[in-house]
């Protein structure tokens, strides 16, 4: 027959008859051998493989181990529609960004739009990073060598009115998945690599944000992880300090942290506020290191890390 293409298998037991299949094997022939794309176990009432895609005229399935004779109800050959993906997935930015978009495969064809409409073949053809300078929404899509479109894709992104500068930068390592992802107003999870959170290793986190115009305040918050088995400590303290013109500085309020460092062994996160009610443009906020890792710890002696994922004010 023809060759097809396809990265995808779905197999099926008669499961009347109970679950017999306990290892297949499925091949395809290359011209003048049977080669192996995929091997696994049971089956049962539905199983579905993803593999790199395949292109052959001839496959064949071999149950390589069963419990009774084995009886196969359904056996296809699929193949999915484009994937497609942004990267960063939206958030928001200081300074101009680039965003990517890619696809499973170099011969689909990406299209998109910037004015919040759903894209079609008739819209902007993908070439390279698209330029973002001010607040947009990117709506992507792919089509494959057949003309199957994927599932379109939603990136918002949002230019920030303010600015945030490092006056130490957080670790090569841990940066983060966006420009201020440390105001961005969403909370990370416990995994402190999933670019929710910034590390600084051996040195304090300090911060300096201009809000662009004065406003009242009454509370600034910071939210910081502990995770000793990775030499990540909880901050010692927060510092937070405001100011009108970016230079003078004010004391807002400071927090200590006294619990001992091997108050729990398991991690967890904590936030620290200062309160006091206050008028400012400028904030300069400083989350205190444990520096090194103590005595008593596995790495003592060595760096310690600090990680904030979030800086809140009310």
């Amino acid at each position: 027959g023809s060759e097809k293409t396809f990265d995808c298998i779905s197999i099926s037991e008669n499961i009347e008859l109970g679950q017999r299949i306990e290892q297949f094997s499925f091949e395809v022939w290359n011209g003048d051998r049977w080669k192996e794309v995929t091997r696994s176990t049971t089956v049962g009432n539905k199983r579905m493989l993803r593999f790199s895609a395949q292109t052959a005229s001839k496959v064949r399935l071999r149950i390589l181990q069963a419990r009774y004779t084995p009886t196969v109800s359904f056996f296809g050959l699929h193949k999915r529609p484009p994937q497609l993906e942004l990267v960063p997935e939206g958030g928001a930015f200081m300074e101009d960004l680039d965003i990517e978009v890619s696809t499973d495969n170099e011969a689909n064809e990406i299209y998109y739009t910037l004015d919040g409409s759903q894209p079609d073949k008739s819209s902007l053809k993908y070439s390279g990073p698209i330029k973002l300078d001010n607040s947009t929404q990117i709506h992507a899509i792919a089509y494959d060598e057949r003309g199957v479109p994927s599932f379109s894709r939603k990136g918002n992104y949002t230019k920030a009115t303010y600015t945030i500068k490092y006056e130490n930068p957080p670790s090569a390592k841990y940066r983060g998945n966006s420009q201020i992802v440390l105001v961005d107003g969403l909370k990370g999870s416990m995994d402190f690599s999933s670019g929710e959170w910034l590390g600084w290793e051996g040195s304090d986190m300090i911060v300096s944000i201009d809000f662009g115009e004065a406003k009242k305040y009454g509370k600034v918050s910071a939210n910081f992880v502990s995770s000793l088995g990775s030499w990540i400590f909880m901050a010692r303290g927060l510092k937070v300090e405001y100011s009108m013109d970016g230079k003078t500085y004010k004391k807002m309020g400071e927090y200590t942290h006294k619990e001992a460092w091997d108050v729990s062994e398991s991690t967890y996160t904590k936030t620290f506020s200062v309160a006091k009610n206050v008028t400012a443009r400028f904030f300069r906020i400083t989350g205190v290191s444990q520096g090194t890792c103590p005595e008593g710890h596995a790495g003592v002696g060595g760096k310690a890390w600090l990680f904030c994922d979030e800086i809140s004010f009310e």
